[in-house]
Protein backbone atom coordinates (compact mmCIF):
# COMPACT_ATOMS: atom_id res chain seq x y z
CA UNK A 1 0.00 0.00 0.00
CA UNK A 2 1.09 3.43 0.63
CA UNK A 3 1.04 7.08 -2.15
CA UNK A 4 2.45 6.29 -5.29
CA UNK A 5 6.12 7.20 -5.62
CA UNK A 6 8.82 8.55 -8.29
CA UNK A 7 10.81 6.49 -10.27
CA UNK A 8 13.45 9.13 -9.02
CA UNK A 9 13.03 7.34 -5.60
CA UNK A 10 14.81 4.23 -7.10
CA UNK A 11 18.40 4.55 -8.31
CA UNK A 12 19.30 1.60 -9.89
CA UNK A 13 15.64 1.90 -12.27
CA UNK A 14 16.45 5.80 -13.75
CA UNK A 15 18.29 4.44 -15.96
CA UNK A 16 18.67 1.10 -16.11
CA UNK A 17 20.67 0.01 -19.48
CA UNK A 18 23.16 1.62 -17.58
CA UNK A 19 23.59 -0.22 -15.33
CA UNK A 20 26.58 -2.79 -15.01
CA UNK A 21 26.00 -6.10 -14.51
CA UNK A 22 27.88 -9.41 -14.13
CA UNK A 23 25.56 -12.76 -14.12
CA UNK A 24 26.69 -16.66 -13.41
CA UNK A 25 24.11 -19.49 -14.55
CA UNK A 26 23.05 -22.68 -12.47
CA UNK A 27 22.45 -26.11 -14.00
CA UNK A 28 20.29 -28.13 -12.16
CA UNK A 29 22.10 -27.13 -8.80
CA UNK A 30 25.48 -27.65 -10.12
CA UNK A 31 28.23 -25.32 -9.63
CA UNK A 32 27.42 -21.94 -10.91
CA UNK A 33 29.02 -20.82 -14.44
CA UNK A 34 30.18 -17.07 -15.04
CA UNK A 35 27.76 -15.73 -18.37
CA UNK A 36 29.30 -13.53 -21.10
CA UNK A 37 26.60 -10.89 -21.49
CA UNK A 38 26.47 -10.17 -25.27
CA UNK A 39 25.96 -6.15 -25.86
CA UNK A 40 22.17 -5.79 -27.66
CA UNK A 41 22.34 -2.54 -28.08
CA UNK A 42 20.92 -1.07 -24.57
CA UNK A 43 20.25 2.66 -25.37
CA UNK A 44 20.02 5.00 -21.87
CA UNK A 45 18.72 7.29 -23.77
CA UNK A 46 15.67 5.43 -24.81
CA UNK A 47 15.04 4.06 -21.39
CA UNK A 48 14.74 8.03 -20.04
CA UNK A 49 12.30 9.29 -22.49
CA UNK A 50 9.91 6.12 -21.88
CA UNK A 51 10.40 6.58 -18.22
CA UNK A 52 11.06 10.31 -17.01
CA UNK A 53 12.34 9.50 -13.14
CA UNK A 54 10.59 12.57 -11.83
CA UNK A 55 7.17 11.97 -14.19
CA UNK A 56 7.29 7.66 -13.71
CA UNK A 57 4.92 6.97 -10.83
CA UNK A 58 5.85 3.85 -9.15
CA UNK A 59 2.83 2.09 -7.32
CA UNK A 60 2.88 -0.64 -5.10
CA UNK A 61 2.41 -4.07 -7.02
CA UNK A 62 -1.04 -6.05 -6.12
CA UNK A 63 -1.17 -8.69 -8.39
CA UNK A 64 -4.31 -9.12 -9.71
CA UNK A 65 -6.90 -12.18 -9.36
CA UNK A 66 -8.55 -13.24 -12.01
CA UNK A 67 -9.40 -16.65 -11.60
CA UNK A 68 -12.96 -15.92 -10.84
CA UNK A 69 -13.28 -14.13 -14.26
CA UNK A 70 -15.78 -15.12 -16.73
CA UNK A 71 -14.05 -15.78 -19.97
CA UNK A 72 -16.20 -15.14 -22.89
CA UNK A 73 -15.57 -17.10 -25.88
CA UNK A 74 -17.02 -19.06 -29.09
CA UNK A 75 -16.26 -22.46 -30.56
CA UNK A 76 -14.48 -20.81 -33.95
CA UNK A 77 -14.11 -24.27 -35.63
CA UNK A 78 -18.06 -25.29 -34.88
CA UNK A 79 -19.12 -22.04 -36.43
CA UNK A 80 -16.41 -22.28 -39.49
CA UNK A 81 -17.84 -25.79 -39.94
CA UNK A 82 -21.72 -25.26 -39.95
CA UNK A 83 -20.76 -22.53 -42.52
CA UNK A 84 -18.96 -24.55 -44.62
CA UNK A 85 -21.64 -27.06 -44.85
CA UNK A 86 -24.24 -24.35 -44.84
CA UNK A 87 -22.83 -22.56 -48.01
CA UNK A 88 -21.80 -26.44 -49.64
CA UNK A 89 -25.75 -27.61 -49.33
CA UNK A 90 -26.47 -24.21 -50.85
CA UNK A 91 -23.79 -24.33 -53.75
CA UNK A 92 -25.11 -27.67 -54.82
CA UNK A 93 -28.56 -27.28 -54.63
CA UNK A 94 -28.45 -23.84 -56.43
CA UNK A 95 -25.15 -23.66 -58.39
CA UNK A 96 -26.01 -21.19 -61.14
CA UNK A 97 -29.51 -18.99 -59.43
CA UNK A 98 -30.11 -17.66 -56.56
CA UNK A 99 -31.95 -20.11 -54.05
CA UNK A 100 -35.39 -19.28 -52.70
CA UNK A 101 -35.99 -17.64 -49.14
CA UNK A 102 -37.80 -21.29 -47.96
CA UNK A 103 -34.89 -23.03 -49.62
CA UNK A 104 -32.21 -21.10 -47.74
CA UNK A 105 -34.58 -21.67 -44.52
CA UNK A 106 -35.26 -25.63 -45.34
CA UNK A 107 -30.92 -26.08 -45.67
CA UNK A 108 -30.35 -24.35 -41.75
CA UNK A 109 -29.74 -20.47 -43.01
CA UNK A 110 -31.94 -19.58 -39.88
CA UNK A 111 -31.02 -21.94 -37.33
CA UNK A 112 -28.79 -19.57 -35.59
CA UNK A 113 -31.49 -16.43 -35.68
CA UNK A 114 -31.88 -14.45 -32.70
CA UNK A 115 -35.21 -13.10 -33.25
CA UNK A 116 -38.19 -14.82 -32.99
CA UNK A 117 -42.38 -14.11 -33.92
CA UNK A 118 -45.28 -14.05 -36.22
CA UNK A 119 -46.87 -11.66 -38.00
CA UNK A 120 -46.30 -8.13 -36.63
CA UNK A 121 -45.06 -9.74 -33.04
CA UNK A 122 -41.63 -10.13 -32.90
CA UNK A 123 -39.11 -11.18 -30.00
CA UNK A 124 -35.60 -10.66 -29.37
CA UNK A 125 -33.74 -13.81 -28.31
CA UNK A 126 -30.56 -12.16 -26.87
CA UNK A 127 -32.00 -11.82 -23.47
CA UNK A 128 -33.27 -15.41 -23.33
CA UNK A 129 -29.68 -16.55 -24.84
CA UNK A 130 -27.68 -14.74 -22.74
CA UNK A 131 -29.79 -16.10 -19.49
CA UNK A 132 -28.88 -19.10 -21.42
CA UNK A 133 -25.65 -18.86 -22.10
CA UNK A 134 -25.35 -17.77 -17.97
CA UNK A 135 -26.84 -20.60 -16.27
CA UNK A 136 -24.51 -22.51 -18.07
CA UNK A 137 -21.39 -21.44 -16.52
CA UNK A 138 -23.02 -21.50 -13.25
CA UNK A 139 -24.52 -24.90 -13.51
CA UNK A 140 -20.79 -26.28 -14.98
CA UNK A 141 -19.60 -24.12 -12.04
CA UNK A 142 -16.72 -22.86 -14.18
CA UNK A 143 -15.22 -19.43 -15.71
CA UNK A 144 -14.91 -21.04 -19.27
CA UNK A 145 -17.37 -23.19 -21.37
CA UNK A 146 -15.16 -26.29 -22.23
CA UNK A 147 -15.89 -27.81 -25.58
CA UNK A 148 -18.55 -29.59 -26.97
CA UNK A 149 -20.54 -30.51 -29.92
CA UNK A 150 -22.26 -28.51 -33.00
CA UNK A 151 -25.10 -26.22 -30.99
CA UNK A 152 -25.44 -23.68 -33.98
CA UNK A 153 -27.84 -21.16 -32.52
CA UNK A 154 -25.74 -21.38 -29.02
CA UNK A 155 -22.28 -21.02 -30.52
CA UNK A 156 -23.32 -18.42 -32.91
CA UNK A 157 -25.04 -16.60 -30.45
CA UNK A 158 -21.81 -16.45 -28.71
CA UNK A 159 -19.86 -15.19 -31.50
CA UNK A 160 -22.28 -12.49 -31.25
CA UNK A 161 -21.82 -12.26 -27.41
CA UNK A 162 -18.07 -11.86 -27.52
CA UNK A 163 -18.46 -9.05 -29.99
CA UNK A 164 -20.92 -7.49 -28.10
CA UNK A 165 -20.95 -3.13 -27.74
CA UNK A 166 -20.90 -2.70 -23.71
CA UNK A 167 -22.37 1.47 -24.70
CA UNK A 168 -20.54 4.40 -23.41
CA UNK A 169 -20.92 7.92 -24.66
CA UNK A 170 -18.91 7.86 -27.85
CA UNK A 171 -18.67 12.07 -27.49
CA UNK A 172 -16.38 12.00 -24.77
CA UNK A 173 -12.83 10.66 -25.58
CA UNK A 174 -11.50 7.99 -23.28
CA UNK A 175 -9.19 9.80 -20.77
CA UNK A 176 -5.12 9.50 -21.03
CA UNK A 177 -4.62 6.26 -19.24
CA UNK A 178 -2.01 6.92 -16.17
CA UNK A 179 0.17 3.78 -16.66
CA UNK A 180 2.83 2.96 -13.70
CA UNK A 181 6.05 1.69 -14.10
CA UNK A 182 5.26 -1.50 -13.66
CA UNK A 183 2.53 -1.65 -16.35
CA UNK A 184 4.57 0.38 -18.56
CA UNK A 185 7.20 -2.19 -18.30
CA UNK A 186 4.95 -5.15 -18.81
CA UNK A 187 3.42 -3.55 -22.09
CA UNK A 188 7.04 -3.28 -23.06
CA UNK A 189 7.07 -7.21 -23.37
CA UNK A 190 4.98 -7.10 -26.59
CA UNK A 191 7.60 -5.65 -28.48
CA UNK A 192 10.66 -7.58 -28.39
CA UNK A 193 13.26 -5.37 -30.16
CA UNK A 194 12.47 -2.66 -27.43
CA UNK A 195 13.08 -5.20 -24.64
CA UNK A 196 17.04 -5.16 -26.19
CA UNK A 197 16.80 -1.89 -26.54
CA UNK A 198 15.40 -0.97 -22.70
CA UNK A 199 17.96 -3.40 -21.25
CA UNK A 200 14.96 -5.58 -19.98
CA UNK A 201 15.87 -9.21 -22.23
CA UNK A 202 19.74 -9.89 -21.55
CA UNK A 203 21.34 -11.94 -24.02
CA UNK A 204 24.18 -13.86 -22.19
CA UNK A 205 26.44 -17.05 -23.59
CA UNK A 206 27.49 -19.68 -21.49
CA UNK A 207 29.41 -23.32 -21.81
CA UNK A 208 27.25 -25.95 -22.78
CA UNK A 209 29.42 -28.92 -22.63
CA UNK A 210 29.04 -31.24 -20.02
CA UNK A 211 25.92 -29.77 -18.92
CA UNK A 212 22.91 -32.29 -18.09
CA UNK A 213 20.17 -32.51 -21.29
CA UNK A 214 17.66 -31.90 -19.22
CA UNK A 215 17.08 -30.08 -15.64
CA UNK A 216 16.64 -26.99 -14.37
CA UNK A 217 18.60 -23.49 -15.18
CA UNK A 218 18.66 -20.41 -12.63
CA UNK A 219 20.58 -17.02 -12.33
CA UNK A 220 22.97 -18.02 -9.70
CA UNK A 221 24.49 -14.82 -8.89
CA UNK A 222 23.92 -11.22 -9.85
CA UNK A 223 26.77 -8.48 -9.65
CA UNK A 224 25.36 -4.84 -9.68
CA UNK A 225 25.84 -1.88 -7.86
CA UNK A 226 22.16 -1.05 -6.29
CA UNK A 227 20.54 -3.26 -3.24
CA UNK A 228 17.95 -5.00 -4.13
CA UNK A 229 16.59 -9.24 -3.31
CA UNK A 230 17.34 -11.35 -6.34
CA UNK A 231 14.83 -14.11 -6.23
CA UNK A 232 15.75 -16.28 -9.40
CA UNK A 233 13.73 -18.67 -10.76
CA UNK A 234 14.08 -22.52 -12.04
CA UNK A 235 13.22 -22.89 -15.49
CA UNK A 236 13.04 -26.48 -17.06
CA UNK A 237 14.84 -26.54 -19.93
CA UNK A 238 16.31 -29.44 -23.04
CA UNK A 239 19.74 -29.32 -24.12
CA UNK A 240 20.39 -30.87 -27.32
CA UNK A 241 24.23 -29.53 -27.74
CA UNK A 242 24.62 -31.95 -31.04
CA UNK A 243 21.52 -29.78 -32.44
CA UNK A 244 22.58 -26.69 -30.85
CA UNK A 245 19.30 -26.22 -29.13
CA UNK A 246 18.67 -25.01 -25.74
CA UNK A 247 15.64 -24.21 -25.06
CA UNK A 248 12.63 -24.52 -22.40
CA UNK A 249 10.73 -27.73 -21.47
CA UNK A 250 7.62 -28.13 -22.04
CA UNK A 251 5.23 -29.47 -19.46
CA UNK A 252 3.56 -33.19 -20.37
CA UNK A 253 0.03 -31.33 -21.03
CA UNK A 254 1.66 -28.67 -23.48
CA UNK A 255 0.87 -26.89 -26.77
CA UNK A 256 4.47 -26.96 -27.39
CA UNK A 257 7.00 -29.19 -28.69
CA UNK A 258 10.93 -27.97 -29.55
CA UNK A 259 10.19 -24.36 -29.67
CA UNK A 260 6.80 -24.66 -31.89
CA UNK A 261 3.29 -25.20 -31.51
CA UNK A 262 1.62 -28.54 -31.98
CA UNK A 263 -0.52 -27.71 -34.85
CA UNK A 264 -0.81 -31.37 -35.89
CA UNK A 265 -2.88 -32.31 -32.93
CA UNK A 266 -7.03 -32.33 -33.18
CA UNK A 267 -7.20 -29.35 -30.90
CA UNK A 268 -5.83 -26.87 -33.37
CA UNK A 269 -7.28 -26.02 -36.77
CA UNK A 270 -5.89 -23.39 -39.72
CA UNK A 271 -9.10 -20.49 -40.62
CA UNK A 272 -8.51 -18.75 -43.60
CA UNK A 273 -12.20 -17.18 -43.01
CA UNK A 274 -12.91 -14.25 -41.32
CA UNK A 275 -14.57 -16.01 -38.74
CA UNK A 276 -16.34 -13.20 -36.84
CA UNK A 277 -16.98 -11.23 -39.39
CA UNK A 278 -18.89 -14.27 -41.13
CA UNK A 279 -20.61 -14.80 -37.82
CA UNK A 280 -22.15 -11.41 -37.54
CA UNK A 281 -22.89 -11.27 -41.08
CA UNK A 282 -24.35 -14.85 -40.68
CA UNK A 283 -26.82 -14.10 -38.04
CA UNK A 284 -27.92 -10.64 -39.36
CA UNK A 285 -28.86 -12.68 -42.48
CA UNK A 286 -30.59 -15.91 -40.38
CA UNK A 287 -32.46 -12.74 -38.88
CA UNK A 288 -33.81 -11.02 -42.10
CA UNK A 289 -34.47 -14.35 -43.91
CA UNK A 290 -36.78 -15.30 -40.52
CA UNK A 291 -38.55 -11.79 -40.77
CA UNK A 292 -39.22 -11.90 -44.99
CA UNK A 293 -40.10 -15.39 -44.72
CA UNK A 294 -42.63 -14.84 -42.66
CA UNK A 295 -44.16 -11.72 -43.87
CA UNK A 296 -42.83 -8.76 -41.51
CA UNK A 297 -40.20 -7.39 -44.21
CA UNK A 298 -41.91 -8.07 -47.60
CA UNK A 299 -43.13 -5.51 -49.88
CA UNK A 300 -45.11 -6.20 -53.26
CA UNK A 301 -42.37 -6.63 -55.28
CA UNK A 302 -39.66 -8.45 -52.66
CA UNK A 303 -37.69 -11.39 -54.61
CA UNK A 304 -38.58 -14.30 -53.42
CA UNK A 305 -35.07 -15.41 -53.75
CA UNK A 306 -31.83 -14.87 -52.17
CA UNK A 307 -28.25 -15.13 -51.94
CA UNK A 308 -26.36 -15.58 -48.87
CA UNK A 309 -23.17 -13.40 -47.36
CA UNK A 310 -20.09 -12.92 -49.06
CA UNK A 311 -17.28 -14.67 -47.04
CA UNK A 312 -14.25 -12.78 -46.44
CA UNK A 313 -10.47 -14.00 -46.27
CA UNK A 314 -9.27 -12.80 -42.76
CA UNK A 315 -5.59 -14.24 -43.68
CA UNK A 316 -4.70 -17.48 -41.51
CA UNK A 317 -6.15 -17.81 -38.25
CA UNK A 318 -4.91 -20.66 -35.62
CA UNK A 319 -7.40 -21.96 -33.72
CA UNK A 320 -7.27 -23.83 -30.41
CA UNK A 321 -10.38 -25.57 -29.18
CA UNK A 322 -10.63 -25.24 -25.59
CA UNK A 323 -7.95 -22.49 -25.61
CA UNK A 324 -10.48 -20.78 -23.13
CA UNK A 325 -10.50 -23.59 -20.30
CA UNK A 326 -6.62 -23.67 -20.74
CA UNK A 327 -6.50 -19.93 -19.81
CA UNK A 328 -8.69 -20.56 -16.71
CA UNK A 329 -6.23 -22.81 -15.51
CA UNK A 330 -3.72 -20.58 -15.92
CA UNK A 331 -5.42 -17.46 -13.79
CA UNK A 332 -6.35 -20.54 -10.81
CA UNK A 333 -2.47 -21.19 -11.33
CA UNK A 334 -1.12 -17.89 -11.24
CA UNK A 335 -3.60 -16.71 -8.69
CA UNK A 336 -2.35 -19.92 -6.20
CA UNK A 337 1.91 -19.36 -7.02
CA UNK A 338 0.69 -15.05 -6.11
CA UNK A 339 -1.09 -16.46 -2.37
CA UNK A 340 1.43 -19.22 -1.46
CA UNK A 341 4.53 -18.27 -3.20
CA UNK A 342 7.89 -19.16 -1.13
CA UNK A 343 10.85 -17.20 -1.94
CA UNK A 344 12.95 -19.72 -0.22
CA UNK A 345 11.81 -22.34 -2.63
CA UNK A 346 10.56 -20.72 -5.53
CA UNK A 347 7.95 -22.78 -8.36
CA UNK A 348 9.80 -24.37 -11.38
CA UNK A 349 8.58 -23.02 -14.83
CA UNK A 350 7.99 -24.41 -18.17
CA UNK A 351 8.06 -23.12 -21.35
CA UNK A 352 4.25 -22.76 -21.08
CA UNK A 353 5.12 -19.91 -18.48
CA UNK A 354 7.60 -18.28 -19.87
CA UNK A 355 6.51 -18.18 -23.51
CA UNK A 356 5.33 -14.90 -24.56
CA UNK A 357 4.30 -15.14 -27.78
CA UNK A 358 5.09 -16.67 -31.30
CA UNK A 359 6.26 -16.01 -34.94
CA UNK A 360 4.58 -16.92 -37.68
CA UNK A 361 6.65 -18.70 -40.99
CA UNK A 362 4.60 -20.07 -44.13
CA UNK A 363 6.78 -22.52 -46.47
CA UNK A 364 6.27 -21.51 -50.22
CA UNK A 365 6.97 -24.23 -52.97
CA UNK A 366 10.49 -23.65 -52.88
CA UNK A 367 10.82 -24.69 -49.82
CA UNK A 368 11.88 -21.47 -48.06
CA UNK A 369 10.57 -20.55 -44.96
CA UNK A 370 9.17 -16.84 -45.03
CA UNK A 371 8.27 -14.96 -41.76
CA UNK A 372 4.61 -13.46 -41.63
CA UNK A 373 5.12 -11.70 -38.37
Amino acid sequence: GGPPLKLSAFPAFTNWPAQPLQLSIQFSGQAPVAATIIPSGADPALWQALFPPEETSVRSFVPADQSKQLIHSYPVANVVEHLRKLYAAVGVASPTDLPLIAELAQKGATLIRTVEGQGREWLNLDDHLEADLLARYKRLKTTALPPGPPEPAMDFFRAKHFHRFKGGNRENPVPVPDFDFHEAVAMVGNHPLLLRRLGLVIEVSVPLAGQPASGTVQVAEVHHQFAGDDQPLRVRYLLDTAKKRFLPAPKASSDLADGWLRLGTPDFSIQQVDADGAALKAIDFANQLQMRQQGRLKTADSPPDDGLPALRAGGVSVVRTGRAVRLANTFKTVTQANTTLNPQNPPELWADDVTGGFRVDVQDAGGTWRSLC
